[in-house]
């Protein structure tokens, strides 16, 4: 497993590795740290735990690890902790298999305070599971359901709620990822990665290639 740096402010696109992290799973998710420049959080959905990777040395360390962060034992897809951002002192990840998100809060660097327990936040009322997600400015949660074929929304307070998609068809089937619009002209836009439901068809035989669908999210 690596960690890759795509370097897009030229004509020509460069990429060079970051680092190896060969005791990790799977890594995952990815974010910036709040007022650190040189650093991310990374997530590793095949050791339930998070890593922080500093971008110019490569040098790598624990971040965070907590109970949370495990997928369901039972589950078919042992799926635990998959997104992650930073956002007010408090790292936010959400776990498949649980269809929730919670939060944890770190210091500075991006590592999680000593003895901090993790915090519920919101959850899926259906209970699919759960890809990524964002939180918008209004801080709710936008969740890609991957298999679910779904985005949904949630507060923390209310049920969450379909925004578009469903388990019978293509429109966002096998959701991956997530990303507010950032111009003046698509700052109401929600981007959405698919991955074209090649891990589970929709009706149990259709699929079709990935694609990036954009949502209008004026009204929610």
């Amino acid at each position: 497993m690596k960690v890759w740096e795509v370097d897009l402010r030229n004509e020509k696109p460069t990429t060079r590795v970051i680092t190896k992290i060969p005791e990790s799973g799977f890594l995952n998710g990815v974010t910036s740290i709040s007022g650190c420049s040189s650093a991310v959080l990374v997530a590793d959905t095949g050791s339930s735990r998070v890593w922080r990777v500093d971008t110019a040395t490569g040098e790598y360390e624990k971040a965070a690890e907590v109970p949370e962060m495990l997928p369901v034992a039972n589950a078919t897809l042992q799926l635990g902790v998959n997104g992650v951002h930073v956002r007010d002192g408090y790292l936010y990840f959400d776990n498949s298999n649980h269809g929730a998100i919670y939060r944890l809060p770190i210091d500075k660097r991006g590592i999680a305070v000593e003895g901090a327990e993790a915090e519920l936040v919101a959850k899926l009322a259906d209970g699919t599971n759960m890809d990524d997600f964002l939180i918008d400015e209004e801080g709710r949660f936008w969740a890609a359901t991957n298999s679910g074929n779904t985005v949904e929304i949630a507060d923390g307070v209310s049920p969450s709620v379909v925004v578009v998609g469903s388990l019978t068809e293509l429109t966002v089937a096998g959701d991956t990822a997530l990303a507010l619009g950032r111009t003046k002209e698509d700052k109401n836009i929600v981007y959405v990665v698919t991955g074209g439901a090649l891990a589970s068809p929709v009706n149990g035989t259709l699929t079709e290639p990935a694609k990036v669908v954009a949502i209008d999210r004026t009204g929610f």
